[in-house]
Order: structure tokens, then C-alpha cells, then sequence
């Protein structure tokens, strides 16, 4: 018999199921030990034919939780080697995540599937962590979303998606103060430069430095003069700027030269 793992998931009653049919294919193999005795074609009279022993018949209760644990220990077997394959929640097809579940699905109150399962929580929050202590804010959002997915909410990944959410924000803070930093150090005789690489790869830091140097030009009510390699770069630069300036008209003109950004005097001065 042959259960397949993607229906325990999605059809749990599927494995009751499975496990009448068994029960059933037995009794009838029981049953069938009864047959009609054979009649003797020339005398007309019954043959004589081994005599049948009759069995005690196996009680259906006995019979259910006979194959119950043997799927569950089917279950639980694969599930560990799957979990010591670091096979824990993925690949989605089939994984240790899935075989615990199988396994509560028939016995709600196994205690090995459910301390598989906490295992399982607690290596992903911890994997979560590492992701949001290397600033991969995104990857963490994401690990986090997938463990509430599977698990709930709890107060471990409440706390963890609250952490996650924090340290974004001071990121973000973080990087606007740098920017701020890099601009003002930058500043040479009212001309900023800009560095090539980051341009090149229209990095977010430098589409951050150029909204700080927006809002400075919005504060100053001055025009520029954007230098670039090519117009579409300057088109590129100029449009970060009105970006960090939605209700600021910056005034300037592109020019083709080394990347960077004159300040230009207002115009009542």
C-alpha cells in the first residue's frame, strides 16, 4: 500500500481510509476460507472435503490500531532521517515538517512528532536570526512569513518578526545618516561628486545621497547643474532627486562631463 505524503497534507482522512481498505482485504481473506462443499458428479452426494477450523476473528479496534502504528512508525522513521538530513522544511514536496504532521494527523497526542516539530520552530527561528544579523531584511521578513505559515503565531515568532521590523527601520536611519555624511564630505567648492561604481550600478546608497542633496537644494531654493557621461545617466540622477522632492520643482540642466553636481547660486542673489 502506498500512501502518498502530499495527500496526508492536504487529506488527512485519506490515511483512515487507507487503513479500512487494509482491514478489509483481510476480513475477506478470512472469509474466504468458508466455501461451499463440492458435489460428486456420478454418486450426487457431497465430497468429502478437509474440515475447516474455525478462527477467532480478530477484533476491528485491534485491527485499526495495528496498522495506525505501523504507518505512524513508517512515518516517524522517515521523518528523523529527513530531519537529520537538514531537510526540515524543505524541499515543499516532501520534508520532516511534513511526516511530523502525517503523524499527528493519526495520533494527535504523539509526543515524538510533536517534539519533532518543535525542533523543526526552533532551527528555522534561529536560521531567521542569522539572516536578520547580517542585514538581509528581506530573507528574514520571508523565513519568518513561512514560519507563521506553518506553525502560527507564537510568542517566539512575534518577537522575532518584531525584531526583524526594528532593525529595518534603524537600518534605514542608519543609512540616511551616512548618506547625509558622505554628501557633506563630498562637497568640493559647491561641486559633488559621484562615484562612478555606484552610478554604474545605480546603487541605492547613491540614490540615497542624491536625496539628500535634493532636500539640501529644496532648503537653499537652488538651481544645479547635474554632469554626467551620457543624457540618460543624468536623466537617471535627476529623477532621484525629484523622487526625494515630490513637491519641490528642482531647476537645473544636464551636462555631459565627470559624474557629479554643482550647486548653483539662487536667483534673487
Amino acid at each position: 500500500m502506498h500512501v502518498s505524503i502530499m495527500s496526508l497534507r492536504s487529506t488527512p482522512q485519506y490515511v483512515f481510509s487507507s487503513t479500512r481498505l487494509c482491514v478489509a482485504v483481510l476480513l475477506a481473506a478470512l472469509v474466504g476460507g468458508c466455501s461451499v462443499p463440492r458435489v460428486n458428479e456420478r454418486t450426487n452426494a457431497p465430497e468429502q472435503s478437509a474440515r475447516i477450523v474455525p478462527q477467532t476473528p480478530v477484533p476491528m479496534p485491534a485491527l485499526v490500531d495495528h496498522f495506525s502504528s505501523s504507518i505512524v512508525g513508517a512515518q516517524l522513521k522517515k521523518a528523523a532521517a529527513f530531519f537529520d538530513k537538514g531537510m526540515l522544511i524543505s524541499p515543499d514536496q516532501d520534508n520532516a515538517y511534513i511526516r511530523y504532521r502525517a503523524v499527528l494527523i493519526l495520533d494527535p497526542t504523539n509526543t515524538l512528532a510533536q517534539s519533532g516539530l518543535d525542533g523543526i520552530l526552533v532551527h528555522e527561528a534561529g536560521e531567521a536570526k542569522q539572516l536578520l544579523e547580517s542585514s538581509r531584511f528581506t530573507a528574514a521578513e520571508k523565513r519568518v512569513e513561512q514560519l507563521v505559515s506553518l506553525f502560527g503565531t507564537n510568542h517566539l515568532l512575534e518577537d522575532l518578526a518584531k525584531n526583524v521590523a526594528l532593525a529595518r527601520t534603524q537600518d534605514g536611519e542608519r543609512r540616511e545618516l551616512e548618506a547625509s555624511r558622505a554628501a557633506d564630505k563630498q562637497k568640493r567648492d559647491d561641486r559633488i561628486a559621484l562615484d562612478v561604481a555606484q552610478l554604474r550600478e545605480k546603487a541605492p546608497a547613491l540614490s540615497q545621497t542624491l536625496g539628500v542633496i535634493a532636500r539640501d537644494v529644496q532648503r537653499a531654493d537652488q538651481s544645479i547643474l547635474i554632469y554626467a557621461r551620457n543624457d540618460a545617466e543624468g536623466r537617471w540622477i535627476y529623477k532621484q532627486m525629484r523622487k526625494a522632492t515630490p513637491s519641490y520643482r528642482i531647476r537645473g540642466d544636464i551636462r555631459i562631463g565627470r559624474p557629479g553636481i554643482e550647486l548653483l547660486a539662487r536667483d534673487n542673489e
